[in-house]
């Protein structure tokens, strides 16, 4: 939405900034065109058994959960995937960029998987979800 001062959108206002290629793939876009995000997402719709994603802006990405044909209570939980999956792409992002740590798939979906389970087990209505209903996105309605 351009409103975060991303590097990309720092370039695009005339700010000098050092480069605006991504450090995970190497090529200059926005952060949802990335290589290894399309990847994250592929993966997402497999775990979460939803058609694959086309995004073209974060708003998209954020909208998903109303195209799903879910359940109310479940499709919030597809939505607290979608928001942990934005933040764990831009936390490893940030992990590379300023620790120098590398990228793993297995690690950031590892991460999507444990706070998504986390945040709907302790801050949604699923007081009877278990980790293995969570991890596999299976969720008693």
């Amino acid at each position: 939405m351009e409103r975060i001062p991303v590097l990309f959108s720092l370039a695009k206002r005339g700010i000098s900034v050092p480069s605006v290629v991504c450090p995970i793939c190497e090529e200059e876009h926005l952060m949802i065109s990335c290589d290894f995000a399309q990847m994250v997402w592929s993966v997402i719709t497999s775990w979460c058994k939803v058609p694959s994603i086309y995004a073209f802006s974060v708003k998209d990405l954020l909208e998903l959960h109303k195209y799903t044909f879910f359940p109310k209570r479940k499709a919030k939980a597809f939505y607290v995937v979608c928001l942990t999956t934005i933040w764990c792409i831009w936390r490893a992002r940030n992990v590379l960029v300023f620790e120098g740590k590398s990228v793993s798939l297995n690690n950031v979906m590892g991460e999507i998987k444990t706070l998504s389970f986390l945040w709907v087990k302790n801050r949604g209505k699923h007081l009877d979800l278990t980790w293995d209903n969570g991890s596999e996105f299976k969720f008693t309605l």
